[in-house]
């Protein structure tokens, strides 16, 4: 690519790929018995490439090691950390559905601000081809289910970069402390949302307006509704078109404050 920077690269390689979203637990309950099957299947089939992958990966670190230095030994780094997460993710499909328990259940302290980090560390090559900078303000612990907040910013975060305007996307995550819970703002210097698609951009396979000009499923939001509401909080949305986006939800700060903590540790009807 002659003297192409990083970044550069990153932005030519994600225009022609484009950026396929994940695809969240909370929509894989919803889909109908056949699709979610095929899903799994499919999820199945793609572990040993993604593990061939990281295989590879490890040899070229072993066998030309001393050869790399400074941006082909980050890059390599980057690519075992990418296809260490997307195990993961494979792992989470192919694992049978969460059913309902008489077991107690246990909700974990999650640190945000950490929380918030990985999910930035995830979302690197995003942020680097768009051009964009993620700002993170003081962010507390609160009692949940760390995976799903974990997607909740994700997808937070990943519209913020993604439904840009001319200006390089700047995303920022900051939260306030009302009495007896945080409420979260997800803010973003894009392309806005009419009046009339605030609410309607959070049902399942929505767009809004601008429907087929971004890339996506249109279930990301509903995710993130469900996922604030199994909390017990809410999620809304401040915005005017081309006046950028504020999504904001609550959570409370500890999960004895509210009734759905079983609803959150088995991952049913999130």
């Amino acid at each position: 690519s002659g003297g192409a920077s990083l970044s550069d690269e990153l932005a030519e390689q994600e225009s022609e790929d484009g950026e396929p979203p994940p695809v969240p637990a909370e929509a894989i309950q919803s889909m109908a018995p056949a699709d979610r099957d095929a899903l799994q299947a499919l999820a199945h089939d793609l572990q040993e490439p993604i593990r061939s992958v990281s295989n590879y990966l490890s040899v070229l670190e072993s066998r030309h090691g001393a050869d790399l230095a400074g941006e082909g030994r980050a890059l390599v780094d980057k690519a075992r950390g990418a296809a260490r997460r997307m195990q993961e993710r494979v792992h989470a499909l192919v694992r049978p559905p969460a059913v309902p328990s008489n077991r107690p259940s246990v909700i974990s302290r999650v640190d945000t601000a950490a929380l918030v980090r990985g999910v930035i560390a995830d979302l690197e090559a995003a942020i680097d081809a768009s051009g964009g900078s993620v700002e993170v303000g003081e962010l507390p612990c609160v009692d949940g289910d760390e995976q799903s907040l974990a997607r909740l910013f994700q997808n937070l975060i990943s519209n913020g970069l993604k439904f840009r305007a001319e200006a390089p996307p700047l995303v920022r995550v900051e939260a306030t402390q009302e009495e007896g819970r945080w409420r979260f703002a997800v803010r973003d210097n894009g392309i806005g949302i009419d009046a009339a698609d605030r609410e309607r951009v959070f049902a399942m396979f929505s767009r809004g307006k601008h429907e087929g000009a971004f890339p996506g499923s249109g279930i990301g939001l509903a995710v993130c509704k469900r996922a604030v509401e199994a909390h017990g909080g809410r999620i809304w949305i401040e915005s005017e078109p081309w006046q950028g986006t504020t999504v904001l939800f609550t959570v409370p700060s500890r999960a004895d404050e509210h009734g759905d903590v079983a609803k959150i540790a088995s991952g049913i009807d999130i």
